[in-house]
């Protein structure tokens, strides 16, 4: 986990001028301050200065007087300024583990980040379903890391209810999300939901006509990335064509731009403004970070023997959709 520094220096004030005789006896509720070349001790001291039990504030004069503010607002640590490590990936946040439990734990508030992205998100599906080719009335298409079936409307909008969808998802919170889609919508009948790991689904291989991910890829590193197109690529059936969706980065200019500024203020902004409830979102940045653009996947798809492989930038560039067909 990426470390938040909580430690920041104090500061140490030499006694005034008023302070009694040093051979006064030492105050016991105060520390004694070594003397510096800028503040000495008084005359006659042997480099630490002593007090009377006595010895009151005025000792110590405040520069300034301090504003009044609430004990939870001073408990807090000191704010710095944020370095290039505060947004560097953490290799845990990419553990199986790590990722499971996050959005099991994520589940109640994952429907914020539709109005978090201020509905872009949701233009994003709909514009990656329509570039599938043309499926069969009754095709099968598998959407893995499906978590609440987001991506379903589009796709039934675009596929009619007779596709057979299977759902395949690790999160056990975030399949339940989507069981209850299934059952709140009729268009959803030939639905199938599999708690599975994308990388290893119990689907047989060559049976679909389509594969289709949605904002999943951020979470995977590079070498899992090439598991998944290998897992793709057995589930398709020759000529079978997939569709992935991530976040990316806009390649240059002011979108580019904007989009750190999203990710690094308004999206804790929108955080705070939840009180909480959707908390577990401020990971986003460190995951799209490390996720910049989709050329590692592409590589990954042609390693894996995909043809027709190519980017296609989403609306303002700032999601890309990979499309790839399998060729035998």
């Amino acid at each position: 986990m990426p470390r938040i520094c909580t430690a920041f220096s104090g500061w140490s004030r030499a006694p005034s001028a008023c302070c009694p005789s040093p051979t006064a006896a030492p105050c016991s509720k105060l520390p004694l301050p070594t003397a510096t070349a800028s503040r000495r001790a008084p005359t006659g001291s042997s480099g630490a200065t002593t007090c009377s039990t006595t010895c009151t504030s005025a000792c110590f004069p405040p520069s300034k007087p301090k504003p009044k503010m609430s004990s939870r607002v001073m408990s807090r640590p000191r704010a710095r300024r944020r370095t290039p490590a505060d947004t560097a990936p953490d290799a845990a946040l990419f553990g199986p583990g790590f990722v499971r439990h996050l959005f099991n734990q994520m589940a109640p508030s994952y429907g914020w980040h539709q109005w978090m992205a201020l509905g872009l998100t949701a233009c994003w599906r709909r514009q990656a379903v329509q570039l599938l080719p043309a499926l069969p009335a009754a095709g099968v298409v598998v959407d893995l890391m499906c978590g609440g079936g987001e991506l379903w409307p589009a796709l039934r909008r675009r596929l009619g209810p007779a596709a057979q969808l299977h759902g395949v998802d690790f999160a056990s919170a975030m399949l339940g999300l989507a069981a209850r889609r299934q059952q709140a919508d009729a268009a959803h009948t030939n639905t199938t939901l599999h708690l599975a790991d994308a990388l290893r689904t119990p689907l047989p291989a060559a049976a679909a006509d389509a594969v289709v991910c949605a904002y999943g890829l951020k979470t995977l590193e590079t070498e899992r990335l090439l598991d998944l197109a290998a897992e793709v690529r057995r589930l398709l059936r020759p000529g079978g064509a997939c569709v992935l969706l991530e976040f990316t980065l806009p390649r240059q200019g002011w979108r580019r731009w904007a989009f750190r500024q999203y990710l690094g203020t308004v999206l804790p902004l929108l955080t705070w403004l939840s009180r909480g409830r959707a908390a577990l979102h401020r990971y986003l940045p460190f995951y799209a970070h490390s996720f910049a653009n989709l050329d590692a996947a592409e590589g990954a798809l042609l390693a894996a023997g995909f043809a027709e492989v190519r980017q296609v930038p989403l609306l303002l560039g700032c999601a890309t959709a990979l499309v790839g067909v399998r060729r035998d």
